[in-house]
């Protein structure tokens, strides 16, 4: 299945879906470090890193699903262009 047929949540909304399993994937990594026997600077360490590091990681995976106004107005133009039309939903 191509990206263009993909259907669910990841689909129609990205940016939810990605944020939401980002979120969950932190609080998993939060739970894991209060329960391991770590000094709370070492917790604190690891939760700034994942604080770091998720967002950036969510914001790639997002990106790759999701096109910019302009993208669209391009891809529509080519379309034109090549005689071949859009499929009405």
């Amino acid at each position: 299945m191509s990206a263009a047929e993909a259907t669910g949540p990841l689909a129609t909304e990205p940016a939810l879906s990605v944020g939401g399993i980002t979120a969950a994937i932190a609080a998993v990594l939060a739970l894991v470090a209060q329960v391991i026997d770590v000094s709370p600077a070492t917790q604190a360490a690891i939760l700034a890193a994942v604080a770091a590091v998720l967002p950036l990681v969510a914001a790639y995976v997002i990106r790759g699903k999701v096109y910019s106004p302009d993208t669209v107005k391009k891809l529509v133009r080519i379309g034109i262009d090549t005689g071949s039309r859009a499929e009405k939903t």
